[in-house]
């Protein structure tokens, strides 16, 4: 899949968060991280490259699976007590943070307190952390916004795969996938994908929101 193929293998790769990357670099031993912006614009990505280039291992951790403190301890606290198999740093991403459970199993209240006790880097991922639920976790944490991915870089980029691929997807087509991805480069990326199967053909009208939600999370994982 061109998603997989086109992912981010290093920082050059990482388009339009420049200065988002330098603050990661800036504040990533000094207090945990939110990073927060629009779907497929390189959040989870620019993590995964930047960690290997600084040599750390990540451990990844879905929000919406932190429910209360058992599965708090369970996930995050004991393997932060554990050395890495491979002898590098460690560094806790914690995704889809806007999915945490804030319910009375304490699992944000328990991830606070760790927050403040670890000294292990911590990077939070969310698309909207500006719920008053969060109001805490982001007074505790770096804010860092990464910015919508404008329509010619998309276009760029895809036109470059396009051309790598030897899809021969028209140009025009390619710049109404570039418009309609509203800043979404992993998107528009898919996009491509269909419209190379769909025989330079895609209906973007019928592009529906749910749907691609769902082909996110399974290509994600």
């Amino acid at each position: 899949m061109l998603i997989n193929k086109y992912k981010p293998k290093s920082l050059k790769e990482i388009f339009g968060q420049d200065l988002q990357i330098k603050q990661i670099k800036e504040f990533l031993n000094k207090k945990p991280i939110l990073i927060y912006g629009n779907t497929g614009i390189g959040k989870t990505a620019s993590v995964y490259v930047l960690a290997n280039e600084l040599n750390y291992e990540i451990l990844e951790v879905n929000a919406s699976n932190l429910r209360n403190k058992e599965q708090i301890d369970l996930i995050i606290k004991n393997n932060l007590m554990q050395k890495s198999l491979f002898g590098k740093d460690k560094l806790v991403l914690i995704d889809e943070v806007d999915g945490i459970n804030t319910s009375d199993g304490g699992g944000l209240q328990e991830l606070l307190k760790l927050m403040q006790i670890t000294k292990v880097p911590i990077i939070l991922i969310a698309n909207n952390p500006w719920g008053s639920k969060f109001k805490t976790l982001r007074s505790k944490c770096k804010l860092i916004e990464f910015k919508k991915l404008d329509n010619e870089l998309i276009f760029n980029i895809l036109n470059e795969i396009n051309k790598k691929e030897k899809l021969n997807v028209n140009k025009g087509l390619l710049k109404e996938i570039s418009e309609n991805s509203k800043g979404d480069l992993r998107g528009a990326i898919l996009d491509l994908e269909l419209a190379k199967i769909n025989n330079n053909k895609i209906d973007l009208r019928e592009r529906k929101e749910v749907i691609f939600n769902v082909l996110k999370n399974i290509f994600k994982n």
